[in-house]
């Protein structure tokens, strides 16, 4: 005699089919020939002609095509302006939204010391790097805030005096929004510009 479970147990849809070709997400295939066919995960080329185009630099130049997919830096909105500059002459006019590789090294060297800082006041948004790092003294972690403060604040102060310096600007803004939210902003580049340039100016004068 058949149990109640076995005869629930048949009314639970379909048999599952076997013997049969399936595609990735276990659905069977309807292929024609499905033994021919192959599938693969998408081909990283492919995948950064795809990025191109949803950055809308499928229509830059070929040659400003290939540069960008060799260089991660293209992920960045900051990363594009600089990459923008060193293909200036591969562009039949020269692109306005443009950063140079100084300006560019400043926002990383202020990215870094942006989150070292944050780091020290225990804040939730800084980036945490994996490993064991070198366990510190009370003495040594004291220090190291210390020293992560007084260069946030050595940062915020030659963004301040740039900012005095040009009425009507706001590069607070321009860093904040360009090169640490990674937002599109084509009409503050240049205040980003004079904020990169003071913040170059401050890191070669700090030993």
């Amino acid at each position: 005699m058949v149990s109640v479970a076995a005869k629930r147990r048949r009314k639970r849809g379909r048999p599952r089919a076997e013997n049969v070709h399936r595609e990735p997400n276990g659905r069977v295939s309807r292929a024609k020939n499905p033994d021919n066919t192959t599938y693969r995960p998408q081909d990283p080329i492919d995948a950064m002609v795809a990025r191109l185009r949803a950055i809308g630099w499928n229509e830059k130049p070929k040659k400003v095509q290939e540069y960008a997919m060799k260089d991660p830096r293209i992920s960045s909105y900051v990363g594009r302006l600089v990459i923008n500059y060193e293909t200036q002459h591969m562009h039949p006019a020269p692109p306005a939204d443009i950063i140079n590789i100084d300006q560019f090294n400043a926002s990383q060297k202020y990215l870094q010391i942006r989150n070292a800082y944050h780091r020290a006041i225990g804040s939730p948004g800084a980036y945490y790097e994996d490993g064991i790092g070198v366990e510190l003294t009370e003495d040594e972690k004291a220090d190291s805030v210390a020293r992560a403060k007084a260069r946030w604040l050595g940062v915020q102060k030659a963004i301040q005096e740039a900012n005095n310096m040009h009425h009507g600007s706001n590069l607070y803004a321009a860093i904040q929004i360009i090169v640490v939210e990674d937002q599109v902003m084509p009409h503050l580049i240049g205040d980003l510009r004079l904020a990169l340039n003071a913040l170059d100016n401050h890191f070669k004068g700090v030993t």
